[in-house]
């Protein structure tokens, strides 16, 4: 598998749509086990997603994108991730350890929203914070989201309110 993480400064770069450089992982066993730098075309949408592609993206890690950006990105069938922020080497861990879910990596704004998670696409109902009973993973959710429906990415439990 290889993923991308669109960087500037060795920091994640704040807008995926003018970045042009990404760091290009491979991963096995869910380990990273190459490292490469690679140039991007900034100005064209279809150049820039038709690159991802061409280097064999699965994954994107990247800041703030555009609607159109992110349409011509997953069009190649690349997963986004879009919305997070932090420095390059951190980011990176979080997503190796399976934890770029926490607060801690998302832009400012709301942390679902940024995800594409139901319940919070206009930005008017806040966040709740849910966790699974099973392996303990934390996860934000809008809050228009039913409690049964808040289920763990990981083992697949339905996780509970933390206010409850």
């Amino acid at each position: 598998m290889k993923a991308a993480f669109s960087f500037w400064n060795e920091r994640i770069a704040p807008v995926f749509d003018v970045a042009r450089q990404i760091l290009l992982v491979e991963v096995e066993s869910g380990r990273i086990v190459r490292e490469t730098e690679e140039k991007i075309p900034a100005d064209n949408p279809g150049e820039k997603a038709g690159k991802l592609a061409g280097l064999g993206v699965n994954v994107l890690v990247c800041g703030a994108v555009s609607r159109f950006m992110h349409e011509f990105i997953t069009a190649y069938g690349i997963k986004v991730i879009p919305f997070i922020s932090g420095d390059l080497r951190e980011v990176m861990g979080a997503w190796e350890g399976n934890k770029l879910e926490e607060s801690t990596y998302a832009m400012p704004g709301c942390c679902t929203r940024a995800r594409g998670i139901p319940g919070c696409g206009d930005g008017s109902r806040q966040c709740r914070l849910y966790i699974c009973p099973s392996c303990g993973h934390r996860r934000r959710f809008g809050k228009g989201i039913q409690d049964s429906a808040a289920v763990c990415p990981r083992c697949g439990s339905i996780m509970t309110n933390e206010r409850r």
